[in-house]
């Protein structure tokens, strides 16, 4: 398999008929990479002994409780619906599309698909930023290249305050108000 790292947004998209994925598919680990497990983290595992008396899943049952599958398949919903809404800074949107992501770590939702639905989401005006600043269209970027842009830009909105509210009105609003105020004090001459 080759590397997704070195691939598009647009390449990963797009179906490979010969390469099939298994069910079951395992972390491509880096020799030299160790792992550190810290004592407080195991601490707070549930205890299980293996003793005769001892149920094997009752200390799970705790588990299923904040996570059972409907919470997640809800939460997996609202990833895929997630919408940036008018009033929201582009890193507020980015903000919570991350905690909710965060909120279900298991939604088994690749990060392709994720930079997908969260650039769904945006408005046409800051879909059109970030593919300019992309230097052409976001999904010609890399997965790692596309997070990064929008991670940047989302702090860049943050430092500086950009609300992505603030919308002008129109000529033609304008002049349906003047209007109206014309023709009140149109009736207010008449009826005086």
């Amino acid at each position: 398999m080759e590397n997704n790292n070195d691939k598009t947004l647009k390449e990963l998209a797009t179906p490979d008929v010969v390469y099939q994925l298994w069910c079951i598919q395992y972390p491509q680990l880096e020799p030299t990479q160790t792992y550190e497990l810290k004592s407080g983290l195991i601490h707070l595992l549930p205890k299980f002994h293996g003793l005769a008396g001892e149920d094997p899943h009752k200390h799970l049952k705790e588990f299923h409780v904040f996570f059972p599958a409907s919470r997640t398949v809800t939460i997996r919903e609202e990833i895929y619906g997630i919408k940036k809404h008018p009033t929201e800074t582009l890193h507020e949107y980015w903000e919570r599309f991350n905690k909710l992501c965060a909120t279900c770590p298991h939604h088994q939702i690749s990060e392709l698909l994720l930079i997908q639905y969260f650039y769904e989401g945006l408005t046409m005006m800051d879909r059109s930023m970030i593919d300019a600043a992309s230097g052409g269209v976001l999904m010609d970027k890399t997965q790692v290249v596309a997070r990064h842009l929008i991670s940047n830009m989302a702090s860049n909105t943050q430092q500086f305050g950009i609300r992505g509210g603030s919308q002008s009105r129109m000529v033609n609003e304008i002049g349906a108000v003047d209007n109206l105020r014309l023709e009140n004090q149109l009736d207010n001459t008449n009826q005086a």
